[in-house]
């Protein structure tokens, strides 16, 4: 009963949430960007514009070819140091490679070309590849995405290689993302009346052990 009463106590001081969405309504240009709760901001970029709006309205472009569009992106929440990431919309806007001696541009079968990777201060502790394919999705965070402080959207390292008799150099795919999802973990100050609690077991054992070993004398 004393151990049911204390795990009680415990789980009522470990946290509420609260999620958020960021649906990029109003994209401008910088490498940072504000909305609801969250902040994003550009890991990398091959020419240095950072957030700008492209084709698809309210999404935020990522292109990991050598283009001004960021090819990473970090996500972190306001007033909270930990979160869980829940989902985000998946725009696929093609894939492609460049052949080399000839110079034209080849549509290939999707590859896995995305990256999303969760960090807990600067340790990896969770990390997915999958492939956007051709049409729009909503992609879901597996439990190894939970209580982290950093999430970031990017791509998966491209390598040269070998498709129909040709020798493919640079391949690159590009997507638009939309409605990052995250779940804040805030803390919750421990009741006032729990340190007295600890106590009260605290010293209700110990007149216990005395009590024992006083009938054992």
């Amino acid at each position: 009963m004393k151990t049911l009463l204390v795990a009680t106590a415990l789980a009522a001081s470990l946290g509420a949430a609260s999620a958020s969405t960021m649906t990029f309504n109003d994209i401008h240009g910088g490498f940072q960007y504000v909305e609801n709760g969250i902040v994003a901001k550009v890991r990398e970029t091959i020419i240095g514009v950072g957030f700008a709006p492209h084709g698809v309205d309210d999404t935020l472009h990522l292109d990991d070819s050598a283009t001004s569009w960021p090819s990473s992106v970090s996500f972190a929440m306001v007033g909270t140091s930990l979160f869980n990431a829940v989902s985000f919309d998946v725009l696929p806007a093609g894939y492609r490679v460049y052949v080399n001696d000839h110079g034209a541009e080849m549509h290939i079968p999707p590859w896995e070309n995305v990256l999303v990777r969760g960090f807990r201060g600067n340790e990896l502790v969770a990390e997915d590849a999958f492939a956007m394919g051709t049409q729009p999705f909503t992609y879901l965070f597996n439990s190894s995405f939970a209580s982290i402080s950093q999430l970031t959207i990017g791509f998966t390292p491209t390598a040269q290689f070998f498709s129909n008799g040709y020798f493919c150099d640079a391949p690159c795919s590009h997507f638009n993302i939309d409605n990052v999802t995250l779940v804040g973990v805030a803390p919750v100050p421990i009741p006032a009346s729990l340190p007295l609690f600890a106590t009260g077991l605290g010293v209700m054992g110990l007149l216990g052990w005395r009590r024992k070993r006083k009938v054992a004398r």
